[in-house]
């Protein structure tokens, strides 16, 4: 089977940094329910009950978080939104108690909202109606490619099955972020939208009192 790249630079970076990222996500989530309840040591209804708030939290937030890619443009919120889901996956090395594992995988979840929402975002600006929709296919189908890749190669660490070889699927998942950055910063910028429909209500209100006749 041939797999055509996209001519489109805005299109190409948009995919490969997905396929970075979600290649990074499949290494890790095959083996973050075992490392946690192994090698850490937490009962399987503790993480069931960290990782069911955290999924309600991220939701909660996905409205406000919505809000700033209007303000502010989501390229850049993207790019924090990496950097900081690299940052808190490596903290998770660092973990001692209960308490400290509970609230990284909240804030884990807040922070994957945001670059989610961003990245959905750009895909919004992308293009309209049917090239919007073609857009968003390709993204689903690199999605699930880089998530199948990196769970293959998530079988390593199962069959090795030390520490260790969980640890550095957790390292490399989080550098996966950081090199997603990285190629994000080739995107363009988007305006943020609040600011586009401000100054179309301003322009629209001068065109307005420009017309109307001056009162004698």
């Amino acid at each position: 089977m041939r797999i055509k790249i996209p001519s489109d630079p805005t299109l190409r970076t948009l995919i490969f940094s997905n396929f970075v990222n979600t290649f990074g996500n499949g290494l890790w989530r095959t083996l973050e329910v075992i490392f946690f309840s192994i090698y850490l040591g937490f009962g399987a209804h503790q993480v069931a009950v960290a990782l069911s708030v955290a999924g309600a939290v991220g939701l909660i937030f996905s409205i406000p978080i919505g809000y700033l890619a209007d303000r502010f443009g989501p390229r850049g919120l993207a790019i924090l939104g990496f950097i900081g889901e690299g940052l808190i996956l490596l903290c998770f090395l660092t973990i001692k108690s209960y308490s400290f594992f509970l609230m990284l995988t909240i804030l884990e979840a807040v922070v994957a909202t945001l670059s989610m929402n961003m990245r959905m975002a750009i895909i919004g600006r992308m293009g309209e109606g049917e090239e919007r929709t073609r857009i968003r296919a390709i993204s689903r189908v690199v999605t699930n490619l880089g998530i199948a890749c990196g769970t293959v190669f998530a079988g390593i660490a199962l069959g090795i099955g030390t520490a260790t070889a969980f640890k550095t699927m957790l390292i490399l998942d989080a550098a996966s972020f950081f090199v997603s950055a990285l190629i994000f910063r080739n995107m363009p910028s988007f305006p943020a939208s609040i600011s586009d429909r401000k100054s179309t209500r301003l322009n629209s209100s001068h065109m307005s009192e420009s017309r109307m006749p001056s009162s004698a």
